[in-house]
């Protein structure tokens, strides 16, 4: 249900979402996949929703120091056509397998980021790529790791008034890619998923969603992968090893623990071979 007593506003600048933001009970309104979803099952009940969707300084997609400045209001449909974009293929993957093509032209990235979901098709490939989140509040701009973002399922670590501004992707890496499972096919939410990512200096680094309650990273297989070729026998070894770090939770509605603990090792032996399929950690 809806709520009852709400205010909405569309704010001229960053400035004035800010001020507007700091408001007790406020919500930020980007794409609304999320939000509106949200509020309707009411789980979010905003005394006043703030429409961010025409700052123009939380918009486009633009080369930057050998990396990418992607806008938090940045659609998964810009992120699958964006020729910049293309050298980060976990995250082209990830956002093109999210919802239906409806949904693609209206949910961003920054809201699937902020949404905080365990299982977030943006967030969870985005983490391979060790990019800045650039957070906008009322004591101005900070840079923050992604990794350092999410505080649990649904928590991140912005405060009031703040908003994500956009992320900086450093240069690609070699190889990336993007997995998931769901129940079905089409619109249903990720049951499991992992991204891998290969850099140019054979560092290999992995991610997964629905796993624990935030989107993670697992440095412990990175270390044991990095810097080293790639083997059937250390890969085999990595896979045990991710197996059982995940923590995926009993009441999980989409897949078992047991199946997920089964599908991470499944996943990083595909994602592997793969990478070694296309030339890269020999």
């Amino acid at each position: 249900m809806m709520p009852l007593h709400m205010e909405y506003v569309k704010p001229g600048g960053l400035a004035e979402a800010v001020s507007l933001l700091r408001q007790d009970d406020a919500c930020a309104l980007a794409g609304g996949t999320d939000v509106v979803v949200q509020m309707r099952e009411g789980k979010l009940r905003p005394r006043l929703v703030v429409d961010i969707k025409g700052l123009a300084e939380l918009q486009g997609i633009t080369g930057q120091s050998g990396g990418v400045w992607v806008g938090a209001l940045v659609t998964m449909a810009e992120i699958v056509k964006s020729p910049l974009l293309q050298a980060y293929r976990a995250v082209v993957q990830g956002a093109g397998c999210m919802g239906c093509c409806e949904i693609r032209h209206r949910a961003t990235i920054g809201g699937n980021v902020g949404n905080a979901s365990p299982s977030g098709d943006a967030a969870v490939p985005l983490l391979v790529f060790h990019p800045q989140v650039v957070i906008h509040g009322p004591g101005g701009q900070r840079h923050l790791p992604l990794a350092n973002f999410f505080r649990g399922a649904g928590k991140t670590v912005l405060q009031p008034g703040e908003l994500i501004k956009g992320f900086l992707l450093p240069p690609p890496p070699a190889f990336s890619l993007y997995m998931r499972h769901t129940r079905v096919k089409g619109m249903d939410l990720a049951g499991v998923s992992l991204a891998a990512a290969i850099d140019r200096q054979g560092q290999v680094t992995v991610s997964m969603g629905a796993v624990a309650p935030t989107p993670t990273r697992f440095p412990q297989v990175e270390e044991l992968l990095s810097g080293r070729p790639l083997s059937w026998e250390v890969i085999a070894q990595a896979a045990e090893v991710l197996s059982a770090a995940i923590t995926p939770r009993a009441t999980s509605l989409r897949a078992t623990p047991a199946y997920k603990k089964e599908m991470a090792k499944v996943f990083l032996h595909t994602a592997l071979s793969r990478a070694l399929e296309e030339g890269f950690g020999q």
